[in-house]
C-alpha cells in the first residue's frame, strides 16, 4: 500500500511539472544561458519596436543587428510625423570592430559620422530596448521566470518562451513627474530561437494607467538570416572627432 502511494505522490509530481513547466530556478538559469548563447551567433536580424496603449506616440521604431563575432553592428532608426505628415527620420548605430567602439549618427549637414565611444553600454544604446536584449542575459534580473508549454513560431523559428518578473531595483526610485510604476506590475514574455536570439519581447503594465488601459511595449523580429557579408559589418559611416561633429 505504501509503495503504491509513493507511486502516486511521484505521478502527481511529475504531472504538475509538466502543466506549469520548469521550477522558476531552473527557468531562470535556462533563460540566462538560451539569451547569453546569442554573443556566440553569427546572423542579422531586423526587428520592429512598437508600443501600444494611451501614452504611446506615434512613432515608427526599427532595430537592426548585424553580427559575426566579435564583429556586430546594431541600428535604431526612428520616424516621426511632422506637422505636414511627412515622416522625420532619426539614425544612429553602435558598432564594435577590432578597432573598438563606436557611436555612428547621421547628421543633417555631415551625413554619417562616428566617433570613438570607448563607455558604450547596452545593445542599442537606448535602455527602454536594451532591457529585452540585454536584461534576460543577467543573473537575477527576474524574481520569477516560468517556462511556457505554449509552441512558438515565427519567421521558421521554432521559439522557446519564458514569462518573467523583475526583480525590484535595490536603489530607491528617483522622484520624477511620471507616474510611479511598481517593477512587480510588469510582465515579460520572452522567445527566442535556439542559438539564443529574441524573436520576441513583449512588456506588459498590468496595473492600470492613464485612461485605464494597459500599455505594452512589443520587439519582434521581422527577418532574421544567419548569414553576414563582410561588407554589412563595416562603419557606416568615416571616423571623426567629438570636435568635428560638435561644429
Amino acid at each position: 500500500m505504501r509503495r503504491l502511494l509513493v507511486a502516486a505522490l511521484v505521478t502527481l509530481t511529475l504531472g504538475t511539472s509538466c502543466i506549469f513547466g520548469d521550477s522558476p530556478q531552473g527557468a531562470s538559469e535556462e533563460l540566462a544561458d538560451l539569451a547569453a548563447g546569442v554573443t556566440k551567433t553569427e546572423y542579422a536580424a531586423i526587428y520592429r519596436y512598437q508600443l501600444t496603449g494611451p501614452l504611446a506616440p506615434s512613432l515608427r521604431t526599427r532595430l537592426e543587428i548585424i553580427q559575426k563575432p566579435p564583429v556586430s553592428v546594431r541600428k535604431y532608426e526612428t520616424s516621426t510625423p511632422d506637422e505636414s505628415g511627412k515622416l522625420v527620420s532619426l539614425r544612429s548605430w553602435q558598432v564594435h570592430n577590432a578597432q573598438g567602439d563606436y557611436a555612428c549618427t547621421d547628421y543633417e549637414k555631415l551625413g554619417v559620422r562616428c566617433v570613438a565611444n570607448p563607455i558604450a553600454s547596452g545593445t542599442f544604446g537606448q535602455a527602454q530596448i536594451d532591457e529585452f536584449f540585454d536584461t534576460p542575459r543577467t543573473d537575477e534580473a527576474f524574481s520569477s521566470v516560468r517556462k511556457s508549454t505554449r509552441r512558438f513560431r515565427i519567421l521558421g523559428e521554432q521559439g522557446t518562451c519564458f514569462e518573467a518578473v523583475p526583480a525590484a531595483p535595490t536603489e530607491p526610485p528617483i522622484t520624477s513627474p511620471q507616474p510611479v510604476i511598481i517593477p512587480e506590475r510588469f510582465r515579460y514574455e520572452l522567445c527566442f530561437a535556439e542559438d539564443g536570439i529574441l524573436l520576441r519581447g513583449r512588456r506588459t503594465i498590468l496595473e492600470d494607467v492613464e485612461g485605464g488601459r494597459q500599455r505594452e511595449v512589443l520587439v519582434e523580429a521581422v527577418s532574421i538570416s544567419r548569414v553576414v557579408e563582410p561588407d554589412e559589418l563595416r562603419l557606416p559611416g568615416p571616423v571623426a572627432t567629438a570636435e568635428d561633429v560638435r561644429n
